[in-house]
């Protein structure tokens, strides 16, 4: 979302600077949305998103955006395409809303969460759409693979949606298919792929603004040190 409104930076600003809010995470968060990580507190009028959010920009006809989250009724992922459904917004919420600590988002009368309970590297989308020129950026080093085994909390805490328990029970089976799927793609040329050089240590809901602050940059010295690289294969 931040890359399309072209505000280079904002995703650092905005999680350290609000990393410690209760409003954003903790018991104003749990009282606003029902979940401790309030991800509309960043999408909405009443948290911080309006005026720091270049809207005129994102919503430029020109550039696309596609948020992915996952249908809890079928277990599916579900592509939401800037102007071409009712609320982007609402979508970029669901695809960052984590199972077990939050609610789902309903959209259309629909309850959907994080795009990662059934696809974590949503690649396949863009081959499926046709693109020539895929870039792919991972949030784990090269080489890194999930532990192979089910997430047995998934089946009993959302065991009324069995399609659904079953994609986030069996998501790291999927995760690390994928990875190699996208090793061999890139090998053919088919795709590229960054991913960070160093282990990422962070956890999901991260404390240590510091241990924030380092990965960010992290990934920006990775990217300027592939650039070359990255317009190499982009032919600009």
């Amino acid at each position: 979302m931040n890359y399309v409104s072209g505000q280079i930076g904002r995703s650092a600003r905005v999680n350290l600077k609000y990393r410690h809010d209760r409003r954003y995470v903790g018991t104003k968060a749990l009282l606003n949305s029902g979940s401790f990580l309030d991800v509309g507190f960043l999408t909405e009028d009443r948290g911080i998103f309006k005026k720091p959010f270049n809207q005129e920009r994102f919503d430029r006809e020109e550039q696309r955006f596609v948020a992915v989250a996952t249908s809890v009724t079928t277990g599916a992922a579900t592509y939401f395409e800037k102007g071409h459904c009712s609320d982007i917004m609402a979508a970029v919420r669901a695809s960052a809303t984590m199972p077990y600590i939050s609610p789902a988002v309903e959209i259309d009368g629909e309850a959907y969460l994080d795009g990662g309970c059934s696809c974590k590297i949503p690649y396949e989308w863009a081959l499926e759409q046709g693109y020539k020129k895929i870039v792919v950026i991972k949030t784990r080093e090269n080489g890194f693979r999930k532990p192979e085994k089910m997430i047995a909390p998934a089946l009993t805490m959302y065991k009324n949606h069995a399609e659904f328990s079953l994609n986030l029970a069996t998501s790291n089976f999927t995760y690390n298919k994928q990875c190699d799927e996208i090793e061999r793609l890139e090998a053919e040329g088919r795709l590229k792929a960054f991913a960070p050089s160093k282990p990422v240590t962070v956890s999901r809901i991260e404390r240590d603004v510091n241990a924030l602050g380092d990965l960010y940059w992290l990934g920006y010295r990775d990217a300027c040190e592939q650039m070359e690289e990255l317009k190499e294969y982009l032919g600009a």
